[in-house]
């Protein structure tokens, strides 16, 4: 028997060693090669949930955005509201003090862009004018 030959149980078979060696160097490189396969799908499920994190945080500062977004729309909503009656009863004002509506009368009152007026405005203390 030489060397490089393995007994078994019956004497008749016997496997080399360089082939049992060479099977184990073969299973040895597969387990590396998992290993390694097994390493960088560790590293991109690490980066995948910091990227989760991130679009969460995205996600969470759209909603915040999108609360006040949502509160500008009911308030600008409510200015308009409150403009469309302020000019309801300037025009029941005009009418009233004129005793009918006069087709000459703007239906609403023209101001001035604030840039134009040369002094400071007080819009505390509004007055309305009487007839």
């Amino acid at each position: 028997m030489s060397s490089s030959e393995f007994p078994t149980h019956h004497s008749s078979h016997t496997i080399p060693v360089r082939v049992l060696l060479a099977s184990l160097q073969e299973y040895s490189a597969y387990v590396n090669q998992w290993q390694s396969h097994a390493e960088v799908q560790r590293q991109q499920a690490h980066t995948q949930r910091l990227r989760a994190d991130e679009l969460q945080r995205e996600l969470e500062q759209m909603r915040v955005a999108r609360d006040i977004l949502v509160q500008v729309i009911n308030t600008q909503r409510q200015l308009i509201l409150s403009q469309e009656s302020d000019i309801a009863r300037w025009e029941q004002h005009q009418v009233s003090c004129s005793g009918s509506e006069n087709s000459n009368t703007p239906r609403a009152p023209e101001f001035e862009p604030l840039e134009s007026v040369p002094y400071p405005i007080d819009t505390e203390n509004v007055v309305q004018k009487s007839c």
